[in-house]
């Protein structure tokens, strides 16, 4: 009878120590896990992707590395140059000018490419070195325009960008100087939100504009675009 009460006791103590022990072990885990408020998922670079097809030179938006430029009342406009990445660049928009009323166009797709619906968050003018507008007026090859002249024809002229869903509504119709004068380097979507599910695009269209009443110069002159970064998200502005 006593050696079955030890017993009971021994296996008493054992079940104590074994509850003990768990609860130190569940508070020593327990010391160690913390839950985050917050998180950042970064999606898959196949997942997430936005392309840029430019114009090629048979007038189809087949490009990834380039844009010819449309050129209109005897204008010569430079192939820009179309940068694909996680933030698609749009660089070496420049055009010579002659007269008032002459305008080149580039025109691009924005592709979304990958699985997730897509908004535009930011464009983004990367300015040249002493530039503080986001086109730069500059003497054509053996021009030997007036300064004064130059800066007078340089007010007149502006870019225009619009931009138009798959469908072909007009989503964004503005200048971007304007923009620039308002919001400096950087624009949010123009205001709103344009979002992009997997395999739609919209177009994005930048027209140079010499104004058909602008100041005349005394020579011709090369008008040069700032680069322009655009950057997506995976959720809209808020």
């Amino acid at each position: 009878m006593r050696k079955d009460r030890k017993i009971q006791m021994l296996s008493i103590v054992a079940l104590v120590l074994a509850i003990t022990g768990m609860s130190l072990g569940f508070a020593a885990f327990s010391s160690t896990l913390s839950i985050s408020s917050s998180a950042t998922v970064t999606p898959n670079s196949d997942d997430f992707s936005i392309t840029f097809l430019g114009l090629d030179e048979n007038g189809e938006y087949t490009s990834e590395s380039s844009i010819y430029p449309i050129s209109e009342n005897n204008i010569s406009g430079n192939i820009a140059t179309i940068s694909n990445g996680k933030v698609p660049t749009i660089s070496n928009m420049k055009a010579s000018f002659t007269e008032p009323g002459q305008s080149v166009i580039y025109s691009y797709k924005n592709l979304n490419t990958g699985l997730y619906n897509i908004y535009m968050k930011s464009w983004v003018f990367d300015l040249l070195d002493g530039m503080n507008d986001v086109i730069e007026c500059v003497p054509a090859e053996n021009s030997d325009v007036s300064s004064e002249l130059l800066s007078n024809a340089c007010q007149d002229i502006d870019v225009k960008v619009q931009v138009y869903s798959s469908d072909g509504t007009e989503l964004v119709d503005g200048y971007m100087r304007y923009y620039f004068d308002i919001f400096g380097t950087s624009l949010v979507s123009f205001g709103d939100n344009l979002m992009l599910s997997p395999n739609d695009y919209y177009t994005t269209v930048i027209s140079i504009e010499y104004a058909s009443d602008g100041a005349r110069a005394d020579g011709d002159f090369e008008v040069k675009i700032a680069n322009i970064d655009v950057e997506y998200g995976t959720a809209p502005l808020e």
